[in-house]
């Protein structure tokens, strides 16, 4: 017992109440990080161990959805993830700090083959058990017994190392100092090439190729953005009070300021905003990577990487997987790397940044809000510093997100329905999944990769920082931006965890590749001061290694979609950038209709002047139509629907708030694609307007609506 309050005692102490100067502290450093990474799998086998446990307090989401493709496949694997984590991060940090075994001669490739190997092994059988316990409900006995072979096999690596030395003077520092980019003109003649580059990539030539290809239907792009920011016009309306506004509710309101009642100029300015969002998003990427790598060689070859994986999707068409739904991610790590996390007043900064972030996404929003925290937790040297920095910065953060929500739509912002109302989403969509699917934990899917390497890595570099400060040592600012991105990258997993490689990769996966390639950068220049590797030829080696494997990747790929594996596919392709047209790749016009002609097939200009005939510029107006959206800006209306477009209404709770605003605040008029007047006569779940066939009776046709009129009540 006087033991375990010793170990706990340390462990919560925040740090050491020695130094620990000497010559031996290299020695240590390594030693430490051999330990946290040979018992980094312990976390993981321990969590799937606790499978009962965690099966007994696991909650399917979305249970009211309306559609069959979007019903989650009741798992645990979201539970397992953060469980994992945690356990990962503790198990390592203790084992960083107690180091049960010898240390490390780093010198001697036996010890990093052997740690090598194990992992492999250990990397394997955990796959194998998670798609056994989580996905297929099986017995957690085998995770028991891979436990317990695995600490046996520690124990047995402690007997049979060598004896403990202290001449690591060869294998140099494990936390080297800071980095400073070399600053030349051929230098910043890179940075200016990497951001042309970007800018040839998104850029399409012509953009009106880009234009008279947008579909009109694209309810995605809709929903997301152009539907919330016409509902913000209503006065007094609520984002996700009293309409759905997804996951932001202050990009919707900015972007009603370019609501006009030109259909092609609003996709437009959509789809221009949208491309130089991703070129600035790249741009502030790429200035991450390298600073942080100072290389900008590997900084522009891991924004490259994050690239290849949003090829999978044009984030036009999905603005809700688009990385611009983290923007402030590289805009944040970026304040970190050039002035830190260390005082008040860089709280408070921090603290606007996050309101920022979540005025931009909500849910992305809080994760910068958390990995922040995260920064303060792992760099605090005491838990007095830890908690005064993180309040102060959360309750900036609040105050923020509070003043600005006011002033975009007044002082109902201020109750507890508006607060309510934005997190649910979060509930429904991310912490416990939305639309998932099992994985199966392959070679060819390479599940192993995205669930267990790459979140592993950003838990060793966490747990690894974290004993960096417990030995009183104060982390540099790039150590605090790689705690950022790490934290931030892990938070963004827990959504879609489900999901398949580029089902998740493509949308969350940017984060966590920049702590992929610092470990990457870090292996490599460790080998070349080990080895004494002239830089040069050991980089293009590592290059040309790193390119096999991506190569390797692409060719035995394959995507979980369900009931169906396909290969790898790039949608950029067909996409008439710069860049494409340049390459050869894409040639010809690649122009559809003109948008502008699209838009007038959309509907004819009598059914707009029914609209306006009547209704009037003050009212609301219900329409039930595809183009609902399209209707309401041409007429000059405000929408009186809670969802835009009405058919994009995916879950039930939104179909009853749908329903009872209608029974209260019904008009005289009611506008009806045609197509879909038997729809609302019925009792089917989407006719949205309750016993519409009793109280309205048709009153007036156009060429594609119907104008229903509220039936007189008879008087009793």
């Amino acid at each position: 017992m006087a033991a375990f309050r010793s170990i706990s005692g340390a462990f919560l102490a925040k740090r050491l109440k020695v130094h620990r100067d000497g010559a031996d502290q290299e020695a240590i450093d390594w030693s430490a990080a051999l330990n946290a990474v040979l018992v980094l799998p312990l976390g993981a086998l321990l969590s799937l161990g606790l499978h009962p446990l965690v099966s007994l307090t696991s909650v399917a989401s979305g249970t009211d959805v309306l559609v069959d493709w979007q019903r989650p496949t009741p798992s645990t694997a979201a539970a397992h993830y953060v469980l994992g984590v945690v356990l990962c991060f503790s198990l390592s940090t203790w084992a960083a700090m107690y180091r049960p075994l010898p240390l490390l001669r780093l010198a001697a490739w036996s010890a990093v083959c052997v740690t090598l190997s194990v992992l492999a092994v250990m990397l394997a059988c955990t796959s194998l058990l998670a798609q056994h316990i989580i996905y297929k409900n099986g017995s957690a006995w085998p995770a028991w017994l891979g436990l317990i072979a695995y600490i046996a096999l520690l124990f047995w690596y402690r007997k049979v190392s060598p004896a403990p030395v202290a001449d690591t003077s060869k294998a140099g520092s494990f936390f080297p100092g800071e980095r400073s980019m070399p600053m030349s003109i051929s230098g910043y003649l890179g940075d200016v090439g990497a951001v042309v580059f970007f800018y040839l990539v998104f850029w399409p030539l012509p953009f009106s190729a880009l234009l008279d290809g947008w579909d009109l239907k694209n309810a995605h792009a809709i929903s997301y953005l152009i539907g919330p920011a016409l509902l913000s016009q209503v006065p007094g309306n609520l984002p996700n009070v009293d309409y759905f506004s997804q996951y932001s509710f202050g990009v919707p309101y900015i972007f009603s300021w370019m609501l006009t009642s030109d259909i092609a100029q609003v996709i437009a300015r959509y789809l221009y905003a949208m491309t130089v969002g991703m070129i600035l998003f790249s741009a502030l990427y790429y200035y991450l990577a390298s600073r942080l790598y100072a290389s900008r060689f590997w900084g522009f070859v891991f924004t490259l990487l994050m690239l290849i994986f949003l090829a999978h999707s044009i984030p036009w068409h999905e603005p809700s997987s688009a990385p611009l739904r983290f923007v402030f991610f590289p805009i944040c790590a970026v304040a970190l790397l050039k002035y830190g996390l260390s005082n008040a007043r860089s709280a408070v900064a921090a603290g606007l940044l996050s309101a920022l972030a979540i005025m931009n996404n909500t849910e992305t929003g809080i994760h910068t809000s958390l990995a922040f925290v995260t920064v303060l937790f792992v760099g605090s040297l005491s838990w007095k510093e830890f908690l005064e920095r993180s309040v102060l910065l959360l309750a900036t953060a609040f105050a923020g997100v509070a003043v600005m929500s006011v002033l975009a739509y007044g002082w109902g912002a201020l109750s507890l329905d508006f607060l309510v109302g934005n997190l649910r989403p979060l509930i429904v969509y991310s912490v416990l999944g939305f639309g998932n699917y099992p994985l199966p934990w392959d070679l060819k899917h390479w599940t192993w990769m995205q669930c267990l390497v790459v979140p592993g890595l950003a838990t060793l570099l966490l747990a690894l920082l974290y004993y960096k400060t417990w030995t009183n040592r104060v982390l540099g600012r790039a150590d605090q931006a790689l705690v950022f991105c790490s934290a931030f990258g892990l938070l963004l997993f827990v959504k879609f965890l489900y999901r398949s490689f580029l089902g998740l990769g493509h949308a969350n996966g940017g984060p966590l590749i920049v702590v992929l390639g610092f470990w990457v950068v870090f292996a490599l220049r460790k080998a070349i001061e080990v080895n004494r590797w002239r830089p040069g030829w050991a980089n293009a080696g590592a290059f040309a290694l790193s390119l096999a494997a991506f190569l390797l990747f692409l060719h035995t790929f394959r995507e979980n979609y369900p009931g169906a594996d396909v290969k790898y596919h790039a949608s950029w392709g067909n996409f008439p950038s710069v860049l494409n047209r340049l390459m050869g790749v894409v040639s010809g016009s690649q122009s559809g209709d003109p948008l502008s002609g699209k838009v007038t097939a959309m509907f004819s200009d009598s059914d707009v002047d029914l609209i306006r005939k009547h209704s009037t510029e003050s009212e609301p107006v219900w329409i039930y139509a595809e183009e609902d959206w399209a209707y309401l800006m041409r007429a000059q209306r405000k929408p009186a629907s809670t969802v835009l477009p009405i058919i994009h209404v995916l879950i039930e709770r939104d179909v009853n708030a749908m329903k009872a605003k209608f029974e209260r605040a019904a008009s005289e008029y009611v506008f009806v694609q045609k197509k879909y007047e038997n729809l609302l006569r019925s009792n089917h779940p989407l006719a949205m307007f309750p016993k519409f066939g009793e109280h309205y009776a048709s009153y007036a046709t156009g060429d594609d609506l119907v104008v229903y009129k509220r039936k007189k009540t008879s008087s009793p």
